[in-house]
């Protein structure tokens, strides 16, 4: 699909090309926290100032300033000091749909193979979004914001190599380096395009294997880019709604165990909304499917599990349908009950709006948190997120079988 973007031309790739060499030499001289010895105030100037040059010929001078401002803050403190993005975290925006999007600096890229480490990353990218013309859909899940503000669908064209290669999909505000706590999200890039591949390679190859389930796979790359856009707005539309909203409660639910079950409650409304409304919503079985076996059998594959945000939800997602008698274990397979789920998946939704109704902030926060612990126990030794119980070990160990 990238190669039908015109706008991604030879000067650009150039610019590119250039940026990629920089970067190779960036990742020698920096440290751990991105951070760098003073003798490489050249280097670091010069990549600098390329990403500069790539903002002013996409037409963002206003993040070119961003950037600038950003780097002069760094370099004044001293660059052997951690680089942090203030600027931009709080003011990047998406130059909009049919555009491209390029960002440069300190940022993480969750589900990769950096373990969400901060590094110098960049990547460049052109925002579509498909469902523009799904006219009847979107007036059914009419959202809040403007349909250029929600979920922004990408094609990801460039990017370093842990950007480009790895499973991370989003950019979000907190990927950006930043010592200042994020209290708005002014966008939401993912890059759907990858995951046309990711989904194919592990989630399906997982199902395959765990359950002896084939899901669906007979679709193009531009259907999967759809549908996984529709999966996207559904989510995005979801966080949006319901008693404590995601935009006025971003705060409290920036708190580990509150974010478990915000991700969790969103993606299991939309499925729920795919069965029910498998009318109206654009490849309705495929979306839920998506949703369902990537909770369940990708995000519990990744190789930072027992520390990983998404993980811990896929988890606590598989501990109560086991609970719920939607999944059997034997000594030698895993059974879905596929016929007993949405039943179970909306038991869960409502346990989770349960725990949203309380008022007081601070008891939300430790209801959210009591309930993730009796899924998912306390790490004794305080060095990952939690432990496993038994039936997601199980789990666990079928996956690296």
């Amino acid at each position: 699909m990238e190669e039908d973007v015109l706008l991604f031309n030879t000067s650009m790739k150039n610019k590119l090309n250039v940026l990629n060499i920089m970067l190779d030499e960036i990742r020698i001289y920096s440290n751990d926290d991105c951070s760098m010895n003073s003798n490489y105030i050249r280097v670091i100037t010069d990549f600098i100032y390329q990403g500069v040059e790539i903002y002013n010929s996409i037409g963002r001078e206003d993040l070119a300033l961003f950037l600038l401002e950003d780097f002069e803050n760094w370099r004044d403190k001293g660059i052997d000091t951690i680089p942090y993005f203030n600027v931009m975290a709080n003011n990047f925006s998406s130059s909009g749909d049919e555009k491209l999007d390029f960002f440069l600096g300190p940022m993480r890229c969750p589900n990769s193979n950096d373990e969400n480490k901060y590094n110098w990353q960049y990547f460049l990218s052109y925002h579509t979004n498909p469902l523009k013309n799904h006219t009847t859909f979107l007036n059914v899940w009419k959202h809040k914001k403007p349909l250029g503000q929600v979920c922004q669908p990408s094609l990801l064209l460039s990017g370093s190599s842990t950007v480009y290669q790895g499973n991370c999909l989003v950019f979000f505000p907190e990927n950006i380096l930043s010592c200042k706590k994020i209290r708005k999200q002014n966008f939401a890039i993912f890059f759907f395009n990858k995951f046309y591949k990711i989904y194919r390679n592990i989630t399906v190859k997982n199902t395959k294997h765990l359950v002896n389930k084939d899901l669906q796979t007979n679709y193009s790359e531009e259907v999967s880019y759809l549908a996984r856009s529709v999966w996207g707005y559904l989510h995005d539309y979801y966080h949006h709604n319901g008693v404590r909203p995601l935009d006025s409660n971003l705060h409290l639910k920036i708190n580990w165990f509150a974010g478990v079950l915000e991700e969790l409650k969103v993606d299991l409304q939309s499925y729920l909304a795919c069965y029910e409304y498998n009318n109206t919503i654009p490849h309705a079985s495929i979306v839920s499917e998506m949703i369902l076996y990537e909770r369940l059998f990708r995000y519990s594959s990744q190789h930072d599990a027992i520390r990983n945000f998404d993980s811990a939800s896929g988890f606590l997602l598989f501990e109560w349908l086991v609970e719920n008698n939607c999944i059997k274990i034997t000594s030698n397979t895993i059974q879905i009950l596929e016929e007993e789920i949405v039943f179970a998946i909306q038991k869960l939704v409502n346990s989770i709006e349960m725990i949203e109704s309380i008022e007081n902030d601070q008891k939300f926060l430790d209801e959210s948190k009591k309930f993730v612990r009796k899924y998912l126990p306390a790490d004794p030794s305080e060095h990952n997120k939690y432990t496993l119980p038994y039936h997601s070990d199980i789990l666990l160990q079928a996956i690296k079988k």
